[in-house]
C-alpha cells in the first residue's frame, strides 16, 4: 500500500510543476482502513512491475452511493498514474476493466480518485497551475494512451480562480451588495463549537440542491465527518456561509483553505523537522488562496430570482470574508462545475471567475470489447 501511494511522487519527480501531496493524506483517501470511500464504496489496486520496478497503477472501483443516469451499469477506474508507455497504460486497464466485468459492470467510466465528491477526472489543462486542495495531477500523455486504449470523452469538470487584486474583483466590491436584496433572509458564519450540526445542516442542503446533477454522489456522514475532522485546525467560522428563512437553512457554501500552501516544499514523506514546520504553520500561517468546495441552494428556490439572490450572496459573503482575513493578494477557486451547468457558470462569470483548470471524464464500454474478443 504504501508503495502504490507513494508512486506518483516517484513517477513525475522530473516534472517541476507537480506537487506531491503529502502521505498522510493519500492515506485519508485511498488507504481502506482510513478513507471514507469505502463506508460506501469497494476498491481494488493494482501495480504494474517491469524488472522489479513499480511503472504505473491503477484503481478499479465501485461507488454504491452513485446514483444512476450515465453511471447505471458503470464501474469506476482512478488512480491511473504511470510513465508515459501505452503498453503500461494498456496493462494496466485490462486488468482493472476486468474486475469490473465480473462485477457486472458493462461500462468503465473516469478516471476518479475515487469518487466523484473526492478527486475526479484527468487533468486536461492546468498542469502548470499551483497545486490546489483536493485536485489530482496528470502529464498530459496520459489522455493521450487513454484514447489509444479505446476511452472517449463523456464530461468536462471546470475549476474557476478569482484573485482579489483584479480588475474584475475590484469593480464587485465598488458595486451595491447583494446581500442587501436578501429580504426575510439572514445570513450567518459557521458554528465550528457545533461542527457535527453544521456539517449535517450542509450535507442535507447540498445533497438538495445537487440530486439532478450529472454524475452526482450524495455526500455521506463519513465523508462530512472525514473532511470536517481533517480540515478543522485550519478553518475559520467565516470561512462558511449559511443563509436561512424562518429558521430553515435555504443555501450553503464553504471555502477550504488551500493546504499546498504550507506543504508544498515538506515533500510527501516530511522529515521531522519538516513536521515541526508544519505544526508551526497550522497555528501562524495565513493563507492566501483556497477553495470553494461546497455552494448548494435548495431546489424548491434553485431557479427562481430569488435562489439567484441567495446563490450570490454565497459568494460575495465568501470573497468578502476573503479578504478581510487576508488584505494582501488572495485568490480563490470553485470547483469542480460541470461544463454545461449554465446557471453556475454565469454566477461565477458575474464575478469576474475565469477558468483555469479542466478534468476529463471519459467512458469505454467493456462489455463490447468483451463480446469482440468471444467472437
Amino acid at each position: 500500500m504504501s508503495e502504490f501511494l507513494a508512486l506518483p511522487a516517484r513517477l513525475y519527480q522530473s516534472f517541476p510543476e507537480y506537487i506531491p501531496p503529502l502521505m498522510l493524506d493519500r492515506r485519508g483517501v485511498l488507504d481502506p482502513q482510513k478513507a471514507p470511500f469505502f463506508e460506501h464504496g469497494e476498491a481494488q489496486y493494482w501495480l504494474a512491475r517491469r524488472d522489479g520496478n513499480a511503472v504505473g497503477r491503477i484503481s478499479a472501483q465501485i461507488d454504491h452511493a452513485q446514483l444512476g443516469g450515465d453511471f447505471t451499469e458503470a464501474g469506476l477506474i482512478g488512480c491511473l498514474d504511470t510513465i508515459d508507455d501505452v503498453d503500461v497504460v494498456r496493462a494496466l486497464l485490462s486488468v482493472a476493466e476486468a474486475a469490473l466485468r465480473e462485477k457486472g459492470c458493462a461500462s468503465a467510466m473516469g478516471p476518479l480518485t475515487l469518487s466523484m465528491n473526492t478527486e475526479p477526472g484527468l487533468m486536461i489543462q492546468g498542469q502548470d497551475e499551483p497545486p490546489m486542495i483536493g485536485t489530482s495531477w496528470h502529464p498530459a500523455y496520459i489522455a493521450e494512451h487513454l484514447d489509444a486504449c479505446g476511452y472517449r470523452y463523456a464530461k468536462d469538470l471546470h475549476y474557476w480562480r478569482i484573485a482579489t487584486d483584479s480588475k474584475a474583483f475590484q469593480a464587485l466590491r465598488d458595486r451595491p451588495k447583494i446581500q442587501g436584496r436578501l429580504k426575510g433572509h439572514t445570513i450567518r458564519k459557521l458554528d465550528l463549537k457545533n461542527i457535527a450540526k453544521e456539517a449535517q445542516i450542509i450535507r442535507e442542503v447540498y445533497n438538495d440542491a445537487w440530486q439532478n446533477n450529472w454524475g452526482f454522489v450524495p455526500l455521506t456522514d463519513a465523508d462530512l465527518n472525514a473532511m470536517s475532522t481533517d480540515l478543522k485546525p485550519y478553518m475559520r467560522p467565516e470561512w462558511g456561509a449559511i443563509i436561512e428563512r424562518n429558521g430553515k437553512a435555504v443555501g450553503v457554501a464553504v471555502l477550504v483553505p488551500n493546504l499546498y500552501e504550507i506543504t508544498s516544499d515538506l515533500g510527501s514523506n516530511p522529515s521531522p523537522w519538516g513536521w515541526i514546520k508544519l505544526l508551526w504553520r497550522t497555528v501562524f500561517h495565513k493563507f492566501t488562496s483556497g477553495r470553494i468546495i461546497v455552494l448548494g441552494v435548495r431546489s424548491e428556490i434553485k431557479h427562481t430570482v430569488g435562489g439567484a439572490v441567495v446563490a450570490m450572496s454565497l459568494v460575495e459573503k465568501l470573497l468578502d470574508e476573503l479578504t478581510t482575513y487576508q488584505p494582501r493578494s488572495a485568490w480563490v477557486e470553485a470547483g469542480w462545475v460541470l461544463e454545461d451547468n449554465t446557471a453556475l457558470v454565469r454566477l461565477l462569470e458575474q464575478f469576474g471567475f475565469a477558468r483555469t483548470r479542466t478534468f476529463r471524464i471519459m467512458r469505454k464500454n467493456i462489455a463490447a470489447e468483451e463480446a469482440e474478443t468471444r467472437d
